[in-house]
């Protein structure tokens, strides 16, 4: 069980976040980082079609050219991502609105298998979480260009209450 109330907090609405200011990103993986989590991240704006990013997402989670497949194959090796209860993993997908601005329904598709595979993932006590950085401030959670995904609306992250949980300075 989860008593971690940083952690609490941040999945209490879904486990993809949503974030503008890297520095800001930063912080927040810094402060997985300190609670073992295990972070991949991803560059979006070398992906210039779906099997560079299924390349990309085989060799940063050791996969077995799985994604090269396709959604269901994305779904599939997500499935067997072993994750320990003392670890968690966070995907950290920076420049993800160029990825989106390319290709949005795939994009979309992606969050929401990875969204969903996480929920499977707590069922474990194993916490997966996906952290996105846009440069396009009009890409946000609260405008539309983000659908819902796994059913939930994507998380624009209040950074400095998520710091205070972090730092303790909350009950």
């Amino acid at each position: 069980m989860i008593k971690d109330k940083f952690l609490l907090n941040l999945l209490e609405h879904g486990s993809t976040h949503l974030f503008h200011e890297p520095e800001d990103l930063n912080e927040m993986v810094g402060y997985l980082t300190q609670r073992n989590f295990k972070v991949h991240l991803f560059d979006c704006s070398s992906w210039s079609n779906t099997k560079m990013m299924g390349e990309d997402f085989d060799k940063k989670l050791d996969f077995d050219i799985c994604c090269g497949g396709g959604l269901p194959s994305l779904e599939d090796c997500l499935r067997d991502v072993i994750i320990s209860p003392e670890e968690g993993r966070v995907l950290v997908f920076k420049n993800f609105d160029i990825f989106f601005h390319q290709m949005p329904e795939y994009a979309w598709n992606v969050l929401d298998i990875l969204e969903l595979k996480s929920r499977d993932h707590l069922l474990y006590d194993q916490i997966f979480v996906m952290f996105l950085q846009s440069n396009d401030e009009n890409l946000c959670a609260f405008s539309g260009s983000l659908k819902f995904i796994g059913g939930t609306r994507v998380n624009f992250r209040d950074i400095s209450y998520l710091r205070k949980l972090a730092l303790g300075k909350i009950n």
